[in-house]
């Protein structure tokens, strides 16, 4: 019974887990299409001050 309720267990986080993973990768699509259309009026110095910031976000939720 405690095998069956681990792979249960296992199971349901694993949807989890892949239901997160496809969420995020929706929102690195869109991400990826409309931050160039974004940044077509912003200066070239603010574009490497948000891209640092964006590149830190990302690596802080990475790690």
């Amino acid at each position: 019974m405690k095998s069956l309720l681990r792979v249960k267990y296992l199971h349901d986080r694993l949807v989890a887990d892949r239901d997160s993973l496809e969420v995020k990768n929706r929102v690195q699509s869109i991400l990826t299409a409309v931050i160039p259309t974004l940044l077509q009026s912003v200066s070239n110095e603010e574009k490497k001050v948000i891209i640092n910031q964006m590149t830190g976000m990302v690596e802080k939720n990475t790690f």
